[in-house]
């Protein structure tokens, strides 16, 4: 279970509440920008149990980039949350996006990618039982495994979150976080 785009000063905590009422971790992909403005925010997700990586310094499309500006960027955001959170982190790409050159890059870069198996567009306007569906859909389709795809600074994500705990734990689902790279 995966969050991007955070943390946000008032509804992360919200999603951290719905997480913590659960006994469920989660991996939270950071904004480098984001994580500067709110450094204690960051730490509190750490603190809570969950596994923290980055998001790009201001979620610009990697993939649209030229190598060395997507490199610059990646890097800024690792090292700014990295700032923040005291360790580490893998990455996530903005929008899920790459191209095979960019991954390469990435990867001689020592950056680790993390995927999305199940993304319930919540960053649309769909309502959280509708992306709690797509998800479990989704998941059906690749053996019940994945990784999820949910954003935290949105007017709804602590609902989203609360529905799809429940919904994972009705169908007989296990919930892991990502586990925080070595330093």
């Amino acid at each position: 279970l995966s969050f991007d785009d955070g943390p946000d000063l008032f509804r992360t905590p919200g999603v951290l509440k719905a997480l913590g009422a659960e006994c469920t971790r989660a991996t939270f992909f950071l904004l480098g920008r984001e994580a500067e403005a709110r450094p204690g925010l960051a730490k509190d997700i750490l603190a809570a149990g969950h596994s923290v990586g980055s998001h790009s310094m201001d979620h610009a499309n990697l993939a649209e980039l030229s190598v060395e500006d997507a490199l610059t960027n990646a890097a800024a955001g690792r090292a700014a949350v990295e700032a923040a959170i005291g360790q580490a982190t893998p990455l996530r790409y903005p929008f899920v996006a790459t191209t095979p050159e960019l991954s390469a890059a990435m990867t001689d870069a020592g950056l680790i990618d993390v995927t999305v198996t199940a993304d319930g567009a919540d960053w649309t306007r769909n309502a959280p039982e509708d992306s709690v569906a797509m998800i479990l859909a989704k998941l059906e389709q690749t053996d019940r495994r994945g990784i999820i795809l949910l954003h935290d600074p949105f007017a709804k994500s602590a609902a989203r979150t609360r529905l799809l705990l429940q919904s994972l734990k009705d169908e007989g689902y296990q919930i892991v976080a990502l586990e925080q790279p070595a330093d």
